[in-house]
């Protein structure tokens, strides 16, 4: 069938699509989240082994 563009399902992301992609932003939004429940955020570097 010429012309015809198949139908593609969408592929779900899985939940920590967003964090791995651009994770500075994902720590904006956390730390954004926790202070308007008035709560405090601490993000401590972890090391890589390997």
């Amino acid at each position: 069938m010429i012309g015809v563009t198949p139908f593609l399902l969408p592929v779900p992301l899985g939940a920590g699509y967003l964090a791995k992609r651009d994770p500075e932003r994902a720590m904006r939004r956390i730390t954004k989240e926790a202070n308007s429940l008035e709560l405090t955020v601490c993000f401590k570097p972890t090391t890589l082994v390997g």
